[in-house]
């Protein structure tokens, strides 16, 4: 079954919401109850009143007419009678004989002023008739009916229930203003609890003042402080071992930068991700006064030469994502370019100008020199980094300063101009194929979600995507490729056959307001067609802008869209960074994973960073797994997924009838 990805789940009420609803209902059944029952009081004591005031009137005024019954007086009788009933609090007075003659008989109006009909009708008051016997003497010579006028009784039975609903109606208004006031004083507290708790599920650790003044709340909040705080040591702990293991390893301390184990590692992995038909650049850079300097002026301004050639280096590299500088040893600087076409020639030839722009008397043997060539996946570091040296020795030979070397065995067939037509022409074909690979869960071996990766077609050929993404990102239209593979998975309409789909985001998509604009679009109207997905993210491309990262994940999160952080641990860099990101996973970079099994001290820097990851709610994920060992490995130092052809081999996304199954990933996985 599928699982939306909610951060927040928004489908129940809040406390403050129910609480409100909880009052209002009693505060509104108290006022109903309040008129019914006052209504009801009121009416009975207004019938009650009716039926004794005329039972009064009628025993009254039949003792005052019995003298006068005799055919001479009844005239008076008469005109007591009609006194009595113009006071106008009688419907009617009747006197009849003994033979039911009407001797004398009053009615008023049925017509109530001031009283609404629809109270009249809902609030009915009985009148009842009552009768007294008038007797001469002995005899009973006449009855006297007297019914009371309902009309007063009305008017007073509407002006008690209309001043009772208003003084209500203010007590309640009064009672709910107060209400709103002590909930709003009690909720206060809890809002920021919640804002604290959905916070630290970001990875983030803020504290809140304690301003509660119920004592539950205030403990709640002591203890929720206290338990971030533990939270933020222990990862601050976590990250500064982990810091200090790679700082020990992989960072030379002088520069910064990665040491030649990590060059190795890197090297490693970024042949390993070659195509049998792509090549990268392997550059060195060596400081030839380096030896001078220390001899004349110490080691400190030794020292100093290096890391200024670094600062050099460094800001020429920084705009392009393709680059990586580290220093191998004394005065030797090694780098690689993710592409070998022209534009990344360039970048040499800017290294060089700029040395030799720094040649000065200060430095005898020049400020650098600058030797690259391009390599393979099959050619072997020990040999390329010979034949770095032996370039170097040719040129010094010859007197020669700052040249840049290139043995480009497969040159490129295109320059910018030709690429950015090519990327224009793939964009508006969606020239591109689709296939992808399981990431599986290690304790279950289901799949987590399925990654993938696109092969871009130009005249029926499929380009390198290493030198396609490479000039795409210089050209500024990385974003576009992005745009046409979500495009192309939308129209396989896969949400059938898989519940997770990973797809990797250039640095150009991450940072651009546009694409984000496009994304809301594309989402809203694709959403039925697309699995849940997951974006796929280079930390280089994270750490460029952690600012801007952070409001790209935020982004994508409210959408339902997970983020892993992919190539994890490539920068060397502080893992401080996770805090402010709200991402889901993260994806240890393959140099780590490759040969674990015989460089057994990658194993307490990946526990540390799974012990980093875990301990802000983050998976971790281990790729290029080639090997049971290595799967085993990373098993038991806690990864939480793994990736790699020893699980499955990548397929064609849209041949395959059904999502990874346990079974395949089981068979798959068989020694």
């Amino acid at each position: 079954m599928k699982q939306r990805n909610c951060f927040i789940n928004k489908s129940k009420l809040s406390l403050s919401t129910q609480l409100y609803t909880l009052i209002l209902t009693i505060v509104s059944i108290s006022f109903i109850g309040s008129q019914i029952i006052n209504i009801k009081t009121t009416r009975d004591y207004l019938n009650q009143q009716l039926q004794s005031h005329a039972q009064d009137t009628a025993t009254s005024l039949g003792l005052s007419i019995s003298p006068y019954m005799d055919k001479d007086n009844i005239v008076i009788a008469e005109t007591m009678i009609s006194a009595i009933f113009d006071s106008g609090y009688y419907q009617s007075i009747i006197l009849t004989d003994l033979a039911d003659s009407v001797i004398f008989s009053a009615y008023n109006d049925d017509y109530i002023e001031g009283v609404p009909c629809h109270f009249m009708n809902t609030n009915t008051l009985t009148a009842p008739i009552v009768f007294s016997e008038i007797n001469d003497g002995w005899d009973i010579v006449a009855t006297l009916s007297v019914q009371a006028n309902t009309g007063v009784s009305y008017t007073k039975l509407w002006q008690q229930t209309r001043d009772h609903f208003f003084l209500s109606l203010i007590i309640s208004f009064i009672s709910l203003l107060l209400a709103h006031y002590i909930i709003k004083a009690v909720l206060a507290p809890l809002a920021r609890l919640e804002q604290q708790a959905n916070a630290v599920c970001q990875k983030q650790f803020p504290l809140i003042n304690n301003t509660a003044f119920t004592r539950e709340i205030s403990s709640v909040t002591t203890a929720m402080n206290n338990m971030v705080t533990n939270i933020q040591a222990n990862f601050d702990e976590l990250n500064q071992h982990a810091e200090k293991l790679c700082r020990q390893i992989y960072i030379d301390p002088l520069t910064e930068l990665g040491n030649r184990k990590a060059f190795d590692k890197h090297f490693s992995h970024l042949q390993h991700t070659l195509s049998h038909d792509d090549q990268y650049i392997i550059g060195m850079v060596l400081l030839p006064s380096l030896n001078t300097i220390n001899a004349q002026s110490g080691y400190h301004a030794g020292d100093e030469y290096i890391k200024r050639a670094v600062a050099v280096i460094q800001a020429i590299f920084k705009p392009i994502m393709i680059t990586q500088l580290f220093r191998s040893h004394g005065g030797s600087l090694l780098f690689t370019i993710k592409s070998s076409d022209v534009g990344s020639i360039d970048i040499c030839h800017q290294l060089n100008t700029q040395f030799t722009m720094l040649n000065s008397l200060a430095y005898s043997d020049g400020f650098a020199n600058v030797i690259a060539t391009s390599f393979t996946q099959r050619e072997k570091l020990a040999n390329l980094l010979a034949n770095l040296d032996t370039l170097h020795t040719q040129e010094v030979s010859s007197n020669k300063q700052g040249i840049i070397y290139t043995n480009r065995t497969n040159s490129p067939d295109f320059g910018f101009q030709q690429w950015s037509h090519i990327i224009d022409i793939l964009v508006a074909n969606n020239e591109v194929e689709l296939v992808c690979q399981p990431t599986v869960m290690c304790d279950a071996n289901t799949p987590l979600y399925h990654e993938i990766f696109s092969q871009f077609l130009f005249e029926k050929i499929h380009l390198p995507n290493s030198q396609l993404f490479a000039m795409a990102e210089r050209l500024n239209k990385s974003e576009a490729l992005d745009k046409i593979v979500l495009l192309k998975l939308a129209q396989l309409n896969l949400n059938d056959r898989f519940d997770v789909i990973g797809i990797n985001l250039t640095n150009q998509s991450l940072h651009c307001l546009e694409f984000r604009d496009w994304l809301t679009h594309f989402y809203a109207q694709n959403r039925e067609k697309l699995p849940n997905l997951v974006f796929e993210v280079n930390e280089d491309a994270v750490l460029s802008s952690i600012e801007s990262s952070c409001a790209f994940i935020t982004f994508v999160n409210s959408l339902g869209i997970k983020v892993c952080i992919d190539h994890f641990g490539s920068s060397f860099t502080s893992f401080k960074y996770l805090k402010g990101l709200n991402i889901q996973y993260l994806k240890i970079d393959g140099s780590y994973i490759r040969h674990l099994d015989v460089e057994p001290e990658n194993n307490a820097f990946i526990q540390a960073i799974t012990h980093i990851a875990h301990s802000v709610g983050i998976k971790v994920l281990a790729a290029h797994i080639e090997s049971k060992s290595i799967f085993n490995l990373i098993k038991e130092l806690n990864c939480d997924a793994a990736q790699g052809i020893y699980i499955h081999k990548q397929f064609e996304l849209a041949k395959s009838s059904h999502a990874m199954t346990y079974a395949a990933i089981e068979e798959s996985m068989q020694p």
